[in-house]
């Protein structure tokens, strides 16, 4: 009778689906003494649209995110929530213009034309945000996301922080951003001006 010794090996895989561990079958070499046990780690990720405010970093989730364009003249909208800095023509489409900086409280800044503005789903409509760049597309990983609660609890319109190899993020969640008071404010100053 013969007994084999195996030497075991354990590969984990991280792949970008759902999360959860799951093990392959386990499998020897032919010929060899060598056992390897293959368990594949799921880890859920997101795409993140970087842009800056000021030396700030954040970010929205690219799939709210219909497109970005350069800034141009925003026309004022009366009776408006005072985050709304008005509105714009985009493709025959009025969009509210949301000033993210008073949000934050961070200081006014005048709109130039090397400003972006993204046109974003927010709270269940297209708006337009503005913000003074945007840097990239990254793909961020669940484990590398804290989420905002832990941190700074009570900051509904932040979804977390993501921690990356050249600094933290700060992740907005845009189906919260604008309170239910200012959603209707802001409907009834857009059906003011609609003919």
């Amino acid at each position: 009778m013969q007994s084999t010794t195996y030497r075991n090996i354990t590969i984990y895989l991280a792949l970008a689906e759902d999360s959860g561990l799951s093990q392959l079958s386990p499998s020897k070499g032919e010929g060899t003494d060598i056992r390897v046990d293959i368990y594949v780690l799921k880890v859920r990720s997101m795409m993140l649209l970087i842009f800056t405010l000021d030396d700030w970093r954040c970010a929205v989730e690219l799939s709210t995110v219909e497109k970005v364009y350069r800034a141009v003249a925003v026309t004022p909208l009366p009776s408006a929530p005072d985050i709304v800095l008005g509105v714009v023509n985009v493709r025959g489409v009025v969009l509210p213009v949301v000033d993210i900086r008073r949000r934050f409280c961070l200081p006014g800044k005048r709109l130039t034309p090397d400003d972006r503005f993204i046109v974003a789903r927010c709270s269940g409509r297209l708006v337009v945000l503005v913000v003074d760049s945007v840097a990239d597309v990254i793909d961020c990983s669940e484990q590398d996301i804290t989420s905002a609660s832990v941190i700074v609890p009570g900051l509904d319109y932040v979804e977390g922080v993501a921690r990356l190899k050249n600094g933290m993020i700060l992740i907005q969640d845009l189906t919260r951003f604008l309170s239910l008071e200012e959603k209707a404010v802001l409907d009834q100053a857009l059906t003011s001006i609609q003919p």
